[in-house]
C-alpha cells in the first residue's frame, strides 16, 4: 500500500497506539513536540482530547493537527534511541502492549517477521479471535469517558451444527467513569444486538444509567 503510494520500499512498519507512546515516555521521560510537552502523565489527555480541543477551526482537513501527531511519535522515538532510560520501566509499561494489540509490527526481512510473530506482535488473527471494543459514532471524542467492560462465554453447540463448531456469548458493559456527567443509554440495534449511545444528562436526570449489550455469535 505504501508503495503505491509513494513508490517508496519499506524494510518494516511498527504501529504503536497512545498507550505504548504512555509507555515510551514513562521509561525515556519528557519530551516536546513542536513546542509541546508532553510526559506520561499528559500524552493520553493530550491525544484523546486536548489535541480536538486546540486544532483551529479554519484547518477544514486538519492537516496540523494530524502533523503534530507524527512530530509526537518522532520526537518518542527519537528520544528512545538518543537518550539512557529505565529498562524495567519500559518492560513493565509494554508487556501487557502486545496482548491487548497496543503495538504491531511487520518486517520485510523474514527472519525478523518470524521474531515479531513469536513475540506476539504481529497482528496475525486466528478462526478463534474475537476483540469487544466500544465504537463512538457520534464523533463527539466522549468515548474516554466510558468504561467498558467484557466478557466471553463459550460452549459447545447442539448437536444439529456442524461437528467442532461452538457458540460464543459476548456480554459487554458501558458505563460513565465517576467523573463524567454523561448518560450511556441502551437501544436495539437492527440485527438483533444493542448499541450504546453517549449523550450529555437531561436536567431531569439525576444519576448515569449504564448501557448494556449482550450478542451470540454461533461458529
Amino acid at each position: 500500500m505504501w508503495r503505491n503510494l509513494t513508490g517508496e520500499a519499506v524494510d518494516g512498519v511498527i504501529v504503536v497506539d497512545p498507550l505504548t507512546l504512555r509507555g515510551l515516555l514513562a521509561a525515556e521521560g519528557p519530551i516536546d513536540a513542536g513546542g509541546i510537552a508532553l510526559d506520561s502523565e499528559s500524552i493520553l489527555q493530550y491525544i484523546f482530547l486536548e489535541q480536538y480541543r486546540i486544532a483551529p477551526l479554519e484547518d477544514a482537513d486538519q492537516s496540523a493537527r494530524r502533523d503534530q501527531l507524527g512530530a509526537i511519535a518522532r520526537a518518542a522515538i527519537d528520544a528512545f534511541e538518543d537518550r539512557d532510560w529505565d529498562p524495567p520501566t519500559l518492560v513493565d509499561e509494554l508487556a501487557p502492549a502486545g496482548g491487548g494489540r497496543h503495538v504491531l509490527a511487520w518486517s520485510a526481512d523474514p527472519v525478523e517477521q518470524r521474531g515479531w510473530e513469536a513475540t506476539g506482535i504481529a497482528g496475525e488473527l486466528d478462526e478463534d479471535s474475537m476483540l469487544v471494543s466500544l465504537m463512538n459514532i457520534g464523533g463527539n471524542k466522549l468515548d474516554q469517558f466510558m468504561a467498558l467492560e467484557g466478557s466471553i462465554d463459550v460452549d459447545t453447540a447442539g448437536p444439529d451444527t456442524p461437528s467442532g463448531s461452538r457458540n460464543r456469548s459476548v456480554s459487554s458493559r458501558v458505563s460513565p467513569r465517576a467523573s463524567c456527567r454523561f448518560v450511556a443509554t441502551t437501544r436495539a440495534g437492527p440485527s438483533g444486538p444493542s448499541a450504546t449511545s453517549v449523550s450529555p444528562p437531561s436536567r431531569r436526570t439525576s444519576n448515569p444509567a449504564p448501557g448494556r449489550s449482550t450478542a451470540k455469535i454461533p461458529r
